[in-house]
């Protein structure tokens, strides 16, 4: 069993949440919950939080809702590549009302966990996660518990 948080990413890519801050936390997910209708490009944003030390997962990178809200502007590239360099995992989120990523942004942070040293988790249902890297959950060195 894991115990973990989903913490907010600040406007300047700080985490509110971290295990350093709450020791008893195993693993991070970091999420965008705020201007996520801007038009300014957010990648410093996104980089500096999948850089920050405990951070496992970045959660529903574009904060999309489908139909609704484009989300998060940003060097997708660049987020994937740094993500995948830390070993942290992007969620994607198939859920009908969110869809976040889109498919082409999902193709692009799959080929990035499949060219990296980690890999990349598909789920059955709406979830997924890519670049995954079991050695981002505290104190479980084979995997993160099935079903992530």
């Amino acid at each position: 069993m894991l115990l973990g948080a989903e913490a907010n990413i600040a406007e300047d890519g700080t985490i509110d949440v971290t295990p350093g801050s709450v020791p008893v936390l195993d693993t991070v997910v970091a999420s965008v919950h705020t201007d996520l209708r801007s038009a300014k490009d957010q990648t410093a944003r996104l980089v500096r939080a999948v850089e920050t030390p405990g951070v496992a997962v970045l959660g529903h990178p574009k904060g999309r809702l489908y139909n609704m809200r484009t989300g998060v502007k940003a060097s997708w590239d660049r987020v994937f590549s740094a993500a995948a360099g830390r070993g942290v995992a992007i969620e994607i989120n198939g859920c009908p009302e969110r869809q976040d990523l889109p498919p082409s942004l999902a193709r692009t942070a799959l080929g990035r966990a499949a060219s990296s040293p980690s890999r990349a988790t598909p789920t059955r249902g709406g979830t997924s996660t890519s670049s995954a890297s079991p050695s981002r959950w505290r104190g479980s060195p084979a995997s993160p518990p099935s079903g992530s």
